[in-house]
């Protein structure tokens, strides 16, 4: 053995190995110390080359404001001052000027000098007011000439570094396929020979053979590993009749825990089930009693915990009628962090062992769980109760009390002006302030009534806004057609009823005023996520009258428009008729773009 260690010490794999990949991790280091410095040389090239062919528009804008300027022709928000500003803000930005100043190439340097001097001299020229235009429109194309010198010169710098990194990347790569190419040759006689020796050696050991020796013939890792081999080979049929009884017994452990996993998962999806949490309880037990077998089992839950509204009682079965001749009884409590619910009582013949008792507590862990949620779920039937009181209060407050407020001021006045003995006029005026109020006063409770009554079912949107096509073509003797493309958007309860409030107020002003004989309901998102309602119709469409702000039937479509924040149009159709389109985005659409990143913008952009 202490030869074979020699022989490892003198011929190793692993130096060699490592020689060999220490010299191409040093050949990758190259190249991507290389590619990062001509990277980091480049840097911006586009970026200079854009801003500085940006100057030959700013060059040719500035022209066109000179000649309309000259001419006494309007050339938009525009001065040319600010065309010259503008130019001159783009000729001195840092990464370009700051980079030709530094770059050390005097011919660079030279020619951002003289266009320096050209645009000081064509500025003065332009300004003033005498200058000759064609001299003046000359001396800019020649200036044009100039940029696109300095851009030629940034483009040969730019190509210049490209194809030097080209080179570089050409030499690293033959000097990186030579190399491969020893190592691989040298790796199929020092190791890949051997190891097929050694694989050949382990298919017949697997095979149950264990006669076959090898001998590598050299002194490396691979030797000490036959020799590891050979003597492994000699004791593999007694490990062998070893590791069939350790599978036995895994075998028989694997087997118990699947039986605690389907215990676990069964009792996870009935307590999951949508019936009656007592019903869901008794068959949590009834299968872990199975799994228990022979044992009883019963759950005792607290008082707190039975006397719910929505009616969460313990099963029938409760545990002190559990068997008295029972050997043992066994309590897993029936918690979670911050709430105890009560316990889980087994009544068996003999002990658990520490598996089952594991078991049977998260078992508890389930059911505390299901309570816990049974609870929740009578929490929030209780807050769902409390937020439509909060709402219908909310919304009188909102309509009808302002209202009335209002109506309470106009007697006051009429009163007043009753008590002056004011002129009949003016009295009957205030007497249709209070007319229109209460008129005002019954559209919205008109619209309260609806909105509290208004449910929509579990088939959603598309199926009450066909009930409502059914219904208004009923009353007005119209056809009503629908177009609904929103089965894929994602609308909450609160947005669906909005919606079709909105629709319903829409069809009944088609109903009393427009005198239609067909209306057409489109709900569809646009390419931009935006949810988009229209109701047309053929009828008369909307005239001055209608187009008033203190309109009853738009102000309460507005405000519903103004609650999902979205917006809505009254106008008159093309082809005759009115139509009423509200455009809004989904609140869950617009909490997924607020959550997802936006894209940065580059510094380069194309002119």
């Amino acid at each position: 053995m202490n030869s074979a260690s020699d022989q490892v010490v003198r011929q190793s794999l692993i130096t060699r190995s490592g020689a060999a990949l220490v010299v191409l991790v040093f050949i990758s280091v190259v190249n991507m110390v290389v590619t990062f410095l001509s990277a980091e040389n480049a840097e911006n090239d586009a970026v200079r080359i854009n801003i500085a062919g940006s100057l030959r528009m700013q060059s040719y804008r500035i022209a066109e404001t000179l000649i309309l300027s000259r001419q006494s022709i309007d050339h938009g928000d525009t001065t040319l001052e600010e065309r010259l500003a503008e130019f001159e803000r783009r000729l001195y930005l840092p990464v370009l000027a700051r980079h030709i100043r530094n770059s050390g190439n005097e011919a660079s340097v030279d020619a951002y000098a003289k266009l320096e001097r050209q645009w000081f001299s064509l500025k003065r020229l332009m300004l003033a007011p005498d200058s000759d235009l064609v001299s003046v429109l000359d001396k800019i194309d020649a200036f044009v000439l100039d940029i696109d010198n300095i851009v030629k010169m940034l483009e040969v710098q730019t190509e210049s570094k490209l194809k030097l990194l080209r080179i570089l990347q050409g030499i690293s790569m033959l000097v990186t396929i030579i190399v491969v190419t020893i190592v691989f040759l040298d790796l199929t006689n020092t190791v890949v020979m051997p190891l097929r020796r050694l694989v050949a050696m382990a298919n017949r050991v697997r095979g149950g053979d264990f006669s076959m020796r090898i001998n590598v013939g050299r002194e490396d890792e691979l030797a000490l590993l036959s020799d590891t081999f050979n003597t492994m080979a000699a004791s593999l049929d007694a490990m062998y009749r070893e590791l069939e009884d350790k599978v036995q017994e895994k075998t028989r452990h694997l087997e118990r825990a699947r039986d605690e996993l389907s215990l676990l998962y069964e009792t996870a999806r009935l307590l999951s089930g949508g019936e009656n949490i007592q019903l869901r309880l008794q068959r949590v037990l009834d299968h872990a009693q199975r799994y228990l077998d022979p044992a009883q089992l019963a759950v005792e839950l607290k008082g707190s915990v039975v006397t719910g509204d929505r009616g969460l009682v313990a099963p029938p079965t409760p545990g002190d009628g559990l068997p008295d001749t029972a050997a043992h009884r066994h309590r897993f409590a029936i918690e979670r962090p911050g709430d105890h619910f009560g316990e889980l009582v087994v009544a068996a013949q003999r002990e658990l062992s520490a598996q089952q008792r594991r078991t049977v507590q998260l078992v508890a862990g389930n059911i505390a769980s299901a309570v816990g949620a049974e609870l929740r779920r009578e929490q929030q039937h209780r807050l769902v109760l409390m937020e439509e009181r909060a709402v219908i209060a909310r919304e009188l407050h909102d309509s009808l009390a302002q209202t009335l407020s209002y109506l309470k001021i106009q007697i006051s006045r009429l009163q007043m002006q009753q008590a002056r003995q004011t002129a009949q006029p003016q009295l009957d005026e205030t007497v249709e302030h209070i007319r229109e109020g209460i008129n005002a006063a019954y559209v919205q409770l008109r619209e309260l009534l609806g909105t509290f009554r208004l449910q929509l079912s579990s088939q959603g949107l598309r199926a009450a806004l066909q009930a409502t096509v059914a219904e208004f073509s009923e009353r007005g003797d119209i056809a009503i057609g629908l177009d609904y493309r929103l089965d894929d958007c994602p609308l909450s309860p609160n947005e669906e009823i909005h919606v079709l409030q909105i629709v319903r107020e829409a069809l009944s002003n088609v109903l009393r005023h427009s005198g239609a004989g067909r209306a057409q309901i489109e709900a569809a998102m646009a390419a931009d996520r935006t949810i988009e309602v229209c109701v047309t119709d053929d009828g008369k469409g909307f005239g001055p009258s209608d187009a008033q702000e203190n309109h009853y039937g738009k102000i309460i479509m507005r405000e519903r428009a103004r609650s999902l924040k979205g917006e809505i149009g009254f106008d008159n159709a093309a082809g005759g008729g009115a139509r009423v389109t509200l455009r809004f985005v989904p609140h869950a659409i617009a909490r997924a773009h607020r959550m997802t990143p936006q894209p940065s913008v580059g510094s380069a952009r194309e002119i």
